[in-house]
């Protein structure tokens, strides 16, 4: 069983709250800390299917609003692995999406999403430069495009759309 009381948040998420994520509308925020359990279970419920999945499955910690609020979550689907370890989602009143396999991933995932030269540009004017260099401290062996990132966790769960009632 899950419980955000008290989990700290991973320094590289920590590192991540300072670098404003805004491209084409879109904005992500990382939150201060996660999201409590007990605020998430009525809205999972409404976009869970029964018996697939509970609140306690996911440790939310961003949120984004594009038409409708979303939130990126680590989802705790490996038996006793580190949180950093746990594939990363956005779920919410949108579509549930898996963005990536680890929290490594999902590091290179934001880097390429969201800087509009992508991961092999190097200059520092660029819009999200810093998400590169966050991804390079903590996750170097892990580059990738987004794109990347997202068919390597498709591949590992291509069965994740299933725990949705609408997907």
């Amino acid at each position: 069983m899950n419980s955000s009381d008290g989990q700290p948040l991973p320094e590289a998420l920590r590192a991540l709250a300072d670098v404003p994520l805004e491209l084409d509308g879109a904005g992500l925020r990382f939150l201060p800390g996660f999201l409590p359990v007990e605020t998430t279970v009525p809205w999972i419920r409404d976009i869970v299917a029964p018996g697939r999945a509970t609140a306690n499955d996911f440790l939310v910690f961003g949120e984004t609003c594009v038409d409708e609020i979303d939130f990126t979550a680590f989802w705790l689907v490996r038996p006793g692995a580190a949180i950093v370890d746990q594939p990363v989602v956005s779920i919410g009143y949108g579509a549930p999406q898996l963005l990536a396999a680890s929290f490594a991933d999902f590091l290179w995932f934001l880097a390429d999403a969201f800087n509009l030269r992508g991961i092999d540009d190097r200059s520092e004017d660029s819009a999200n430069y810093d998400l590169i260099r966050i991804a390079e401290r903590f996750a170097a062996d892990n580059r990738q495009t987004y794109t990347s990132a997202e068919s390597r966790a498709a591949e590992e769960f291509p069965n994740f759309a299933d725990l949705f009632v609408r997907s």
